[in-house]
C-alpha cells in the first residue's frame, strides 16, 4: 500500500471489515517524529526537537496535532540547528472536522509529522502468488 503522492510503501498486514468501510492493519507506524509547537506565524511554524529534513522526507506528509488529529499538509521543512525543526505547511484540507487555519495549532500542541492520516486516499497493489506443481 501507498500513500498518495508519498514514496513510503506499506504491507498491508491485515484487513478488517468495519461499519461500511475496510480497516488496514500495516507493517508499520507512519510517524516520522513528534515535537512540541514554540511558535506559530501563519503557515510557519517552529518545533522545538529535530525532526531529519535533509533528505526532504517531510515533503508531503502531514503535520498532526496529537490532541484531536487536525492536520496540515508539510510544504516545506528544513534544521536551522540540531535542536529544532522549522516548517511551512499548507492550508486547511478539505474533510469534515478541520479547524479554521487560525485555531488549529497553538505554541505548546503536542504534533506529530507522519506520512498518511485516517482516510486519505491509498493506492492498492495486491501481491498475487501461485504454486506451481508437477
Amino acid at each position: 500500500m501507498n500513500s498518495q503522492g508519498r514514496a513510503h510503501n506499506y504491507e498491508v498486514t491485515a484487513v478488517d471489515q468495519i461499519d461500511g468501510g475496510v480497516r488496514l492493519t500495516l507493517d508499520m507506524d507512519s510517524v516520522h517524529g513528534r515535537a512540541r509547537i514554540v511558535s506559530v506565524d501563519g503557515e510557519r511554524i517552529e518545533l522545538d526537537f529535530h525532526l531529519i529534513t535533509r533528505t526532504a522526507t517531510l515533503m508531503d506528509t502531514r503535520l498532526q496535532r496529537e490532541s484531536d488529529g487536525n492536520w496540515r499538509p508539510i510544504r516545506h521543512a528544513r534544521n536551522a540547528d540540531g535542536y529544532t525543526t522549522s516548517l511551512e505547511v499548507g492550508g486547511a484540507p478539505g474533510v469534515d472536522g478541520a479547524l479554521a487555519d487560525n485555531d488549529w495549532i497553538q505554541p505548546g500542541d503536542w504534533v506529530a509529522a507522519v506520512d498518511y492520516v485516517v482516510g486519505d486516499p491509498v493506492r492498492w497493489e495486491p501481491e498475487i502468488t501461485s504454486v506451481l506443481k508437477d
